[in-house]
């Protein structure tokens, strides 16, 4: 049995069709003991050697995909590389405060060229839409966007997933695609220490914050990331 949020139910789902999933303590039953996902490493004895990192394990759904690729075909100004964006997770996250940026001081990668930039972000920080002025052009999708799967669908179509510490740098990293990850000076245990890479996630790139609380430190790192490397799909 396991409990979760019912929008992790449909991914969730595709670990084992038959697993049992509640969203309510009230209604798992009688239990003898319980472990939270994050708990579970530590009772497997799992090392740095041997994290699990056979990716990708979470497919989005085919038409799905074939929808929104379509309208991102339709947005996206050609030539452009689409890199898909969330810049705050969600408000009632006890650590949300410190792992959660502004649109605004993503401007040192808005100002770049030769890019567009997909809004993944969903919440109330949609509205930080509103005030873009950036070169890039930014490409609105949350509005229609229902649930995870969508999501996945979404990144399915793009180039680069751009996210702060969210499920969507999970869900991408779980699909294999690529994902740079903007953490927090001190990062949550998953993120480890002086490191760029996740031995979680063989697609993710880690830009840690120079300082703390300082996000505009860590988007000009990005920005000049994008205008070294080469972006490319997988």
């Amino acid at each position: 049995m396991l409990a979760c949020s019912s929008t992790l139910k449909p991914i969730l789902r595709q670990l084992d069709p038959n697993i049992r999933l509640i969203t309510e303590w009230k209604n798992a039953g009688p239990f003898d003991a319980w472990c939270p996902l994050t708990g579970l490493p530590r009772l497997a004895g799992t090392t740095l050697e041997t994290i699990p990192t056979d990716v990708p394990y979470l497919p989005a759904a085919p038409e799905r995909v074939v929808r929104w690729t379509e309208q991102l075909d339709r947005l996206t100004p050609s030539g452009l590389k689409r890199i898909g964006v969330v810049w705050a997770g969600r408000p009632a996250h006890k650590n949300n405060w410190k792992r959660s940026m502004t649109l605004p001081a993503l401007a040192p990668v808005a100002a770049l060229d030769g890019i567009a930039l997909v809004v993944l972000q969903k919440g109330p920080e949609q509205r930080q839409t509103g005030k873009y002025y950036g070169r890039a052009p930014l490409i609105h999708l949350s509005a229609e966007v229902e649930n995870f799967e969508d999501t996945m669908a979404i990144m399915a179509g793009l180039d680069l997933v751009l996210t702060v510490d969210t499920p969507v740098a999970h869900l991408a990293g779980g699909m294999g695609r690529p994902v740079w990850i903007m953490v927090p000076w001190c990062a949550e245990w998953r993120w480890l220490q002086d490191r760029t890479d996740s031995p979680w996630y063989p697609t993710a790139r880690l830009f840690r914050q120079p300082a703390p609380n300082d996000w505009q430190g860590t988007a000009e790192q990005v920005a000049e990331a994008l205008s070294t490397v080469r972006v490319q799909a997988v």
